[in-house]
């Protein structure tokens, strides 16, 4: 049940590996034995992806909701900038979902061997990994449009306070950007797997899931699949978020050390001077707002969670570039790995919520804490 290249860690981070045949499409299968392959190390994903992973998609579902609840009744959105953050919890909400119904349902089926679950599972998973890896994109690129806003925010030349406006006037489109390049880049998903049923097998032996003929094609397989989807939804995203998470701490840190020197010098001067000449303390133009300071903060959190979760694929990801038939040889450690960055991506999710509890503004954390 193992595709050399053909493993494009589209969602979690997990391959069509997990369940495409050894068939380039289904022409090969006419003479396909009644022989069930299960899953590699599949009491191993029981534990991990069944019950662990499943209740981390559970908690993350239960956050997410929350904050979807919180963002969406807040009196105060329009003038707190919002609109990404409810976006991205919407995804995360999404994805969680996707998670147990593709890949932990996959694995009670195959491990409890019940095929009406097995059936279900595989007449649903082409829309539903579709959808999956739609919402996965699109996440990805509304956390980038957010984290470039702030990113220009903390510039402090006249071009990047005039994008940053223009950013900020038009979220709505940007959130629609992110939704079409996810769709674009992602979408053609949809028609590269294909179930087929084998009327001569019974139980597991008797479907399955194998690329489609497209996917097969050389050209298609290398240039857009491998080349073009990946670069664009893999790498793009996580090394634009860490150049601007990167600037964005530099600048933070930065502007506070600047703070600091302030308040010294005017403790100094307000000790050294006679009362009637010690001025209002004045706020330096560096420094910002507590609100801005702590939104700051949180989307610092949140992108550094983000490239954290996603660091395992991208490693996956370059090493399939460079030798991805070593790769493929070590089918348990591939195995592991993708199941490891799954969860990985799962809990990155889940975790949005204790981030906005702990680092958020003091309105968001009323409110969340009251829901």
């Amino acid at each position: 049940m193992h595709s050399d290249r053909n493993n494009d860690n589209l969602l979690f981070a997990t391959g069509e590996a997990s369940y495409v045949t050894d068939a380039s499409h289904t022409s090969d299968l006419d003479d396909q034995e009644c022989a069930h392959q299960p899953l590699l190390l599949l009491t191993f994903k029981l534990v991990l992806v069944g019950v662990i992973g499943a209740s981390i998609a559970l908690l993350s579902i239960a956050n997410n909701l929350i904050l979807l609840y919180t963002f969406l009744s807040s009196k105060r959105r329009p003038e707190r900038n919002l609109t990404y953050l409810t976006c991205l919890s919407f995804c995360d909400l999404l994805i969680s979902i996707f998670y147990i119904t593709i890949m932990s349902v996959q694995v009670y089926a195959e491990f409890f061997e019940y095929f009406p679950l097995f059936a279900a599972w595989h007449d649903c998973l082409p829309i539903l990994f579709t959808l999956s890896n739609v919402t996965s994109a699109t996440g990805s690129f509304l956390l980038v449009a957010a984290t470039i806003e702030r990113y220009l925010q903390t510039m402090k030349s006249a071009r990047s306070v005039f994008l940053c406006k223009k950013m900020s006037e038009h979220r709505h489109f940007g959130v629609f950007l992110a939704i079409m390049i996810g769709m674009i880049f992602r979408g053609s998903i949809f028609f590269e797997i294909e179930i087929y049923r084998l009327p001569h097998c019974t139980g597991l032996s008797s479907m399955g899931v194998v690329l489609s003929q497209i996917a097969s094609n050389p050209y298609y397989d290398s240039i857009w699949r491998f080349w073009i989807r990946r670069i664009v939804t893999i790498f793009l995203p996580f090394f634009v978020l860490a150049y601007c998470n990167s600037a964005i701490l530099y600048s933070v840190q930065s502007d506070e050390a600047k703070d600091q020197r302030v308040k010294t010098l005017m403790l100094f001067l307000a000790k050294g001077t006679p009362r009637r000449y010690v001025q209002r303390p004045f706020r330096p133009s560096i420094q910002k707002s507590p609100r801005v300071r702590s939104a700051t903060r949180m989307l610092i959190a949140v992108v550094s969670c983000y490239l954290i979760a996603n660091l395992l694929d991208v490693i996956l990801a370059t090493w399939e570039y460079i030798d991805g038939e070593s790769l493929a040889e070590m089918s348990a450690f591939y195995t592991v790995a993708t199941d490891i960055s799954s969860l990985l991506s799962v809990l990155s999710s889940c975790l949005r919520l204790p981030i906005y509890l702990l680092i958020g503004d003091r309105l968001l954390q009323i409110e969340a804490i009251f829901v």
